[in-house]
């Protein structure tokens, strides 16, 4: 199931954490594995495309929650992902 409509309520970075954004388990960018494309260019994707389900009323593992908290990541410091986390 697709929500093809606008959500009551924006994924917050905290439903991306507990894989309650909505968002789904990943794009076709990340067939066959999301290692061959930047963090950057996977959360563009994900932002364009449609939710499974309300932000915050479902628990549904999602890499694509997990790879924009890392993209924040990214922003927020200033330097790619596996540069924090070393």
């Amino acid at each position: 199931t697709v929500l093809l409509k606008k959500p009551k309520r924006a994924p917050t970075l905290r439903d991306c954490l507990r894989h309650t954004s909505g968002m789904p388990f990943g794009s076709v960018l990340d067939t066959p594995t999301i290692d061959a494309v930047l963090l950057r260019d996977a959360v563009r994707v994900y932002a364009i495309t449609p939710l499974t389900y309300e932000p915050g009323t479902k628990h549904v593992y999602s890499n694509a929650g997990i790879n924009t908290a890392g993209r924040v990541i990214e922003v927020a410091s200033g330097m790619s992902y596996e540069e924090f986390m070393a």
